[in-house]
């Protein structure tokens, strides 16, 4: 039988390969999901996992919102010192989300 693997690879494939583009190691599914953000939008629900190396000072906000066909990624690459005041702009764009009907 074949096992199912989560649409885009799944929470903890996508936040460790953040991570790693941050020179941070890995974690756990629990710690991983223990210190994420929950948000909505008009679209569904979304998380939000904030990923910040003091050493580099560099840091990512990034947003997964998974749709039943598909899923929706931001990343937002900033400084350490910056990310707390970009993180609620960031919540209100990934807020902002909604599904647009093309008229033509």
């Amino acid at each position: 039988t074949l096992s199912k693997i989560p649409p885009a690879g799944g929470i903890l494939l996508n936040v460790n390969r953040w991570r790693g583009q941050l020179d941070l190691p890995p974690e756990s599914l629990e710690l991983i999901e223990s210190t994420s953000l929950k948000g909505i939008s008009k679209l569904g629900d979304f998380i939000i996992y904030k990923l910040i190396n003091d050493e580099l000072n560099k840091a990512f906000l990034c947003m997964i919102l998974e749709l039943p066909s598909e899923t929706i990624f931001a990343k937002l690459s900033s400084t350490k010192s910056n990310i707390n005041i970009l993180e609620q702009d960031f919540i209100n764009f990934c807020s902002s989300f909604r599904l647009v009907k093309n008229e033509e």
